[in-house]
């Protein structure tokens, strides 16, 4: 059996160093802020009352879908309203606004 070779001592690494990156890290925004906000004015299409009886405002998130506002508007009659129907400028069923679009 030949003899074994005796291994050479470890060489210690030194420390790693980084480069600085490439391009500059852009600063979190937080987009609960710097989202645009809207007010909107929610009135019943059905009844023309003139004063604000049977209206509605809520501000949101520009982001937000049609579908929230309706949740929004089912929030506030506590749950008894579903099947809500949101027309923009005039209530016309036909012309309904999609629940995915966005404000």
């Amino acid at each position: 059996m030949p003899p074994k070779k005796k291994k050479g001592k470890k060489k210690k690494k030194g420390k790693k160093e980084y480069d600085p990156p490439v391009y500059q890290i852009p600063t979190y925004d937080d987009p609960e802020v710097v989202t645009p906000r809207v007010d909107l004015v929610i009135r019943n299409g059905a009844v023309n009352i003139p004063d604000d009886v049977m209206t509605m405002r809520v501000n949101m998130m520009i982001t937000a879908t049609v579908a929230a506002v309706a949740k929004e508007i089912s929030k506030f009659h506590q749950g008894a309203i579903s099947n809500i129907i949101i027309c923009k400028d005039h209530f016309e069923p036909t012309e309904a606004l999609n629940s995915a679009a966005t404000l």
